[in-house]
């Protein structure tokens, strides 16, 4: 069984630190960045990316390896489809959720935009499989805990 915040295929990833907030981060946390530009849990309201995650765990105000761009395993937090984006969860912080589509009317409000432009920037991936699961086979969704891999950034 792979762990969270493992990279998921070698030579295809960017790792940079960050210095931590006051709080710390745990490997395989979802992570956003607070208002001073520290790394933090990616909270369940409130943070807009980019996102990374966790390699390591690390306390309060010290540096933290955190992976911004490649295949990594995660934890969902609640059913996802294969190949759908993934934001952060509104439940748990530092997992991620199925995203869902904002529903714009003909004579779009400012809520709509709002609501349009937090659904984007709320994006941490593409959910791609299962952590035991071979690509080029039939992939399941996921379930509420599983370790999953997703492909960080808004694309393929």
């Amino acid at each position: 069984m792979v762990a969270i915040g493992e990279i998921a295929k070698a030579g295809q990833f960017v790792v940079i630190g960050v210095k931590t907030d006051a709080t710390g981060v745990t490997k395989g946390d979802v992570c956003s960045f607070d208002t001073n530009g520290l790394l933090q849990v990616a909270p369940t309201a409130g943070s807009d990316g980019p996102y990374g995650v966790a390699k390591e765990t690390k306390g309060a105000s010290v540096a933290c390896g955190i992976i911004v761009e490649g295949y990594v395993y995660v934890t969902a937090d609640g059913a996802i489809k294969n190949n759908k984006f993934v934001i952060v969860s509104a439940a748990t912080a530092g997992q991620v959720i199925v995203a869902t589509h904002a529903t714009v009317a003909t004579t779009p409000t400012q809520t709509d935009v709002q609501a349009v432009q937090n659904e984007l920037w709320r994006r941490v991936g593409v959910y791609i499989s299962h952590e035991a699961e071979q690509l080029g086979t039939d992939l399941t969704a996921a379930a509420d805990g599983d370790v999953i891999m997703i492909k960080l950034g808004v694309s393929f």
